[in-house]
């Protein structure tokens, strides 16, 4: 799911101190813990480290767990 806004992302992260993971969240239109709790609902069980790396280097795969989190929690 490419949605385009990688280019964002990058610029946003790199003024935000490294923060990558709250800054995607904030563009894809959930918060943190609006995202932690709706994974806790779905049943996905990840840490907050494997959320950064995802953050950071699967853009695609954290958008989708980002959108998995706000069905749920919607």
């Amino acid at each position: 799911m490419d949605n385009g806004n990688n280019d964002i992302f990058d610029n946003l992260s790199s003024s935000q101190g490294g923060n990558t993971e709250r800054v995607r969240l904030r563009v894809l239109g959930i918060s943190y813990s609006q995202m932690m709790h709706g994974l806790k609902v779905a049943g996905v069980d990840i840490n907050r480290k494997m959320l950064a790396e995802m953050a950071v280097n699967d853009a695609e795969g954290f958008a989708t767990l980002a959108e998995l989190a706000k069905s749920k929690v919607a």
